[in-house]
């Protein structure tokens, strides 16, 4: 077995010389337990010979019909494909972009669902990470409501694990996004959001990891305490101040936090009362130190590290 994947490793190696393409060794979500897989971002002859010496091909083939997806890749710009290997589940990842000219937001938007529908019912319950962002989506918000309102009530609502809609234009998100229960990392930054979209993500309390940097925010909903199972919060590039920081402070379990470029002070932050037992890092640059410098600590409890 130790001569199999010495060999898988120069092949990769070679292979990844030759198509100018990165092969990374990683520890993805399900591996937590310590077992290896290998991400791979690479064509299908390649993938084809990693699954045959892998004896994994069956499970890859079963993954989708290649041709679909390079009959689908025609009509995008881009299309990366990710599957992960070896292991019990298999990671879908498409990031898509539409053509700048001649692909309404409609009809790129039902391509994808379709994709994704082909995807689920070939394999089950394995997770999908779907990256939409910066394809001007508010275009036609009609179509994006309808787009989230099929994947909400179809088999692949249990997929979706995450989903990225940064760089989209939008104000307003769907109400429908709330029933995706699955979803665990969601990503909406640098979009100009209203106070009424806040107020629906805080009904996910499902969420672990949420992007909403650089969204014009000015506060943050009281209901925001709801959202007690993130791990991960971004809200820099925003003008949130003192009081936003009190509420941020109730969520109990974060373990990260990226506050750069707001209304908040370092002493603002030593001052507050929060309740963070597991936080292990904090994001604080471009933060001024506040009216008393010299009473900030030169520690935090729990042995937090700030980078500024």
């Amino acid at each position: 077995m130790s001569y199999l994947f010495l060999f898988l490793t120069i092949f990769l190696w070679f292979s990844s010389s030759l198509i100018g393409m990165q092969v990374d060794s990683v520890n993805d979500s399900e591996n937590e337990k310590g077992e290896n897989s290998l991400i791979c971002n690479l064509p299908r002859n390649v993938l084809w010979h990693i699954a045959q010496y892998l004896e994994y091909w069956k499970e890859v083939n079963n993954f989708v019909g290649w041709k679909e997806v390079n009959n689908f890749a025609s009509t995008c710009t881009y299309l990366n494909q990710t599957v992960t290997i070896p292991g019990k589940h298999i990671k879908i990842r498409c990031c898509l972009k539409r053509k700048e000219e001649g692909q309404s937001c409609q009809d790129f938007l039902s391509q994808i669902y379709n994709f994704l529908i082909r995807i689920g019912n070939r394999q089950g319950n394995n997770p999908i990470y779907l990256d939409l962002a910066i394809n001007k989506l508010v275009e036609d918000m009609p179509a994006f409501n309808s787009f989230i309102k099929k994947c909400a009530t179809s088999s692949i609502v249990n997929q979706i694990v995450t989903l990225n809609l940064s760089v989209n234009g939008f104000v307003e998100l769907p109400e429908e996004l709330t029933k995706l229960h699955a979803l665990k990392h969601l990503y909406v930054s640098s979009n100009p959001l209203c106070p009424a979209t806040l107020e629906k993500i805080s009904k996910m309390p499902f969420l672990e990891d949420l992007n909403i940097s650089g969204c014009h925010l000015s506060e943050i909903p009281a209901s925001f305490n709801q959202l007690q199972s993130l791990s991960r919060l971004d809200v820099r590039g925003n003008s949130l101040s003192k009081k936003d920081l009190v509420l941020l402070g109730q969520l109990k379990n974060l373990k990260e936090i990226h506050l750069s470029n707001n209304n908040i002070t370092l002493t603002d932050i030593f001052e507050t009362p929060v309740q963070w037992p597991h936080m292990k890092t904090m994001w604080a640059s471009r933060i001024e130190a506040g009216p008393n410098p010299n009473q900030i600590p030169y520690y935090l409890p729990h042995d937090i590290t700030i980078y500024g």
